[in-house]
Formats: C-alpha cells, structure tokens, sequence
C-alpha cells in the first residue's frame, strides 16, 4: 500500500512538474513572440516614418484620391437604390391603379346594372301609374258624361 501510495505521489508530482514546465515553455514562447512583434512594428515605425518624410505629398495626394473614389462609389450607391425605389413605387402604382381600374370597371359595371334595374322598375311604376291614371281619367270623364247625358235628359 504504501508503494503504491508512494508511487502515485510521484506520479502526481511529475505531472504536476510537467504541467508546470509546459507553462513555462508556453510562457516563454508568449513573451518571444511578444518581443519579436513588437520589434518588427518598432522597425515597420522606423521605415514608415522615413517613407513618411519622403512621400508626405504623395501619402496625401493617395489619401485623398482614395477619399474621392469612396464618395463617388457611395454617391453612385446613393443614386441607385433611390432609382431602385422610384421603379418600385411606380411598379406599384401602376398595379394600384390597374387594380383600382379593374374594381371601378366591375363597379361600374353593377352599377350600371343597377342603375337600369331602378330606372326599368322606375318607368314600370310610372307606366303602371300612367294606366291607373288613364283608367281612372277615363271612368271620371265616363261618369261625367253619363251625369251630363243625364241631366241633358
């Protein structure tokens, strides 16, 4: 028992040693790379600030040119969509109004129908009223002439 309690011990501790060396070598690695990095960027600084004394003009001129290319591709961006949009909102129109035509067409249409539907029943009544009225002028003027042939008698 105590050999192997021993044994594991000793297999723990040099796990443990050798988790701890991976740290440091990983550590060591991190902090190399850091001091490269920073190295190079301290020599890219280095370049870059003597590029920058001799071409300060041009740096400019690049920048701006790139600026100007940027507003233009945005502007013509701009430009599109807004002509995008004005075809789809006359895209719909067009459909609205096609479909506003189409309903007032079908509405009119019944409604023309119904227009003479009233109008027939209209003079159907009129006509109806025509004939009381005839019949009834008709008996009144033969009532009077029978009351006038017989006070004549």
């Amino acid at each position: 028992m105590d050999y192997r309690r021993r044994q594991e011990e000793k297999n723990t501790e040099e796990e443990k040693s050798t988790e701890e060396e991976k740290r440091r070598i990983q550590k060591k690695r991190r902090t190399q790379k850091k001091r490269r990095e920073e190295h190079r960027r301290r020599e890219e600084r280095e370049r870059n600030g003597l590029q920058k004394e001799k071409n300060t003009k041009e740096m400019v001129n690049r920048r701006r040119e790139e600026h100007r290319r940027r507003e233009e591709h945005r502007r013509r961006e701009e430009k599109n969509t807004e002509e995008e949009k004005n075809t789809e909102e006359k895209r719909n129109a067009k459909e609205m109004d096609y479909k506003r035509r189409r309903t007032w067409r079908r509405w009119s249409t019944e409604e023309e129908k119904n227009t003479e539907e009233k109008k027939n029943m209209k003079d159907g009544v009129q006509k109806r009223r025509r004939t009381q009225e005839k019949s009834r002028t008709r008996s009144k003027c033969g009532e009077e002439e029978e009351q006038n042939t017989k006070r004549m008698r």
